[in-house]
Parts: structure tokens; sequence; C-alpha cells
């Protein structure tokens, strides 16, 4: 007897996914091409979504206001301006942070999930997490506090760094400040502050610099019109190279905007839409005038952060 079954398209089937921004999603196992066309703009917006899912593809039907995370591999640390802070004193960005605002240098837990950390749950404290909290709202250093684990260190100094940042009106990011924790957590306020003025200092440089190459990039002959979609390029490019794409646009000016994540941290660069030559890279490049494709800036970054020197100029 014939097995008509066989001949029927598999039903579409329901699960509940990540989405972090960018055109895919994931779960533990497989990854879908989102379907945006028709979809709500609610729906696409970064969160946890109920997805219907039909070979490859899958198209949002609903948010969820949570799911279960147990299964995933956890990191912990402390909370500093939306990045978790850890005992090597790096920085990860956490993804989809409760409502409300977090205790400064709460001790937390993420979950990791293609490729990004997504934040658990809040961990029990200790008198010492208050200690460090008071001390971070006076704006003095911790050297004497006594117990004070690295990643609550690294937590206190760039949370301060940020404090006075937000003052200042320079945004800023904990990454930028990993090579002054210790001089912050040793002396408070005044580090913080040169630290800050430092970086305004260097970004307006490389501002100016990226002006003049934006400048010179008009004044070069045109190239023959690109045949390709620029975000489809820029995901190939970026996947390759081993960050995490999430868009690109083209600014009508023969450049485009990629923003993509590397190493826990997020960033934007622009390219040549031809070429994708960098233009501005989004960070300062220390006297690099060299040229740079699109596929280099993870290993820019990299080298940036195991340095100590990155310093990021577009946000």
């Amino acid at each position: 007897m014939v097995d008509y079954k066989k001949f029927l398209g598999k039903p579409d089937e329901e699960l509940v996914a990540i989405h972090l921004g960018g055109p895919t999603i994931e779960t533990a196992d497989r990854r879908f091409r989102l379907q945006t066309e028709g979809v709500a703009p609610a729906l696409l917006a970064p969160g946890f979504l109920r997805v219907r899912v039909r070979g490859r593809k899958a198209t949002p039907v609903a948010r969820e206001p949570s799911m279960d995370l147990t299964g995933l591999p956890s990191r912990s640390g402390h909370h500093a301006g939306g990045y978790l802070a850890t005992n090597d004193g790096r920085f990860t960005r956490l993804e989809l942070l409760p409502e409300g605002e977090l205790e400064l240098c709460a001790p937390v837990r993420g979950r990791v999930h293609a490729g990004s950390l997504v934040f658990d749950e809040v961990l029990f404290e200790t008198e010492i997490e208050m200690a460090v909290r008071e001390a971070l709202l006076d704006g003095r250093g911790i050297a004497d506090q006594k117990g004070v684990a690295a990643s609550l260190r690294a937590a206190f100094a760039a949370s301060l760094a940020l404090h006075v940042a937000a003052r200042a009106a320079v945004p800023l990011s904990p990454n930028e400040v990993r090579g002054a924790i210790h001089a912050i957590a040793e002396s408070g306020q005044p580090v913080a502050q040169a630290l800050v003025e430092r970086i305004r200092e260097q970004r307006r440089a490389e501002e100016a610099a990226a002006l003049a190459r934006r400048a010179a990039a008009r004044g070069r002959p045109a190239p023959p019109p690109a045949r390709r979609d620029p975000a489809a390029e820029a995901e190939r490019i970026l996947t390759a190279a081993g960050a995490i794409f999430r868009a690109a646009r083209s600014l009508g000016d023969g450049t485009v905007e990629v923003r993509y994540q590397f190493l826990g941290e997020r960033f934007v660069t622009l390219v040549d839409e031809a070429t994708f030559n960098v233009i501005d890279a989004g960070l300062c490049l220390s006297g690099a005038d060299r040229e740079l494709g699109l596929d280099a800036m993870p290993s820019v970054i990299r080298e940036a952060m195991d340095v100590d020197h990155l310093n990021i100029t577009r946000w």
C-alpha cells in the first residue's frame, strides 16, 4: 500500500529561540534565515521569539517573556554598564538585560549563545560587593578593601570610568578601560577622569583623520556600480573572519555602514560600497593610514584589545 504521507510536505515547526539582531536566528544546534516580509517590526527586535520554522527559514509569530537557559554554558562575574566583567579582566556585553537598572557591580551570571552572552540571573552578593559599591559612589579607590575578586575589581574600575564619562558626555565601553583597571581601583576618580580625557583627545584626532579619508574617497573616480547586495556581502566577509554580523545599510554616498560584534563588543565601520575597503574603522587605528579591508577588522580589533589600546569612535 502506498504511504501518501511521504508525498506530503513536512508540517511547520514552532519553537522558541533567542534573537539578538541580524538576519539569522539560532537554536542550540540549528541556524535559520529570519523571514521579515510582512512581519511586524516589534517582532524583529532582539528578545525571545516564537518562530515558525519551514526548512531553513524562520518566521517570527510572537514574543515570549523568557525561555529556559539552563542548558547553555554559563559565565559568572560582576556587572559593569551592561557588560559582564570576569576574573581575566575582560568585559563581554550582556544581551537581553532585564528592565530596570541592575545594582552597580552586582554579581551576575550569563549564558553563552551563538557567540554572545545572554543575561541569566543576579547572584547572591556579599558585604564585599556592598563595600565596593559604597567606594564607587564616593569616587574613592578600593586598595584597602580586602577580599575583592578580580572580576569585582574590574567592574568597579569600569563602572567608575563610565560614571565619569557620562558626566563628560563621552561615550565609553568597559573594554576601553581594561588597561587602567588596577590604577583606577587603586586611586579612584582622578585616574578615571584622566583616562576619559585621554580617550576624548585620541578620538578627536582620529575623527579628523577619518573625515580626511572620507573626503579623499569622495574625490576618487567612481568605481563601477557594485553588483552585489552590500548587506549580504558584509555578512559573508565578517562571518568568514569570525565576527557576528548584525546589520548594514548604504548611506547613499558610496559608503556602507556595517554593524557587527566581535570578542563581546559591538562595532560600527564605514566601508567603500564597491571595494569594501575601510573608510572609517570606528576605532582609533594608531597612525595606520594603511588601507584595510573589512575582512581585516576583526584582527585589528583583537590586536587593540590584546594591548589594551581599544578606543571606539563610532557608536
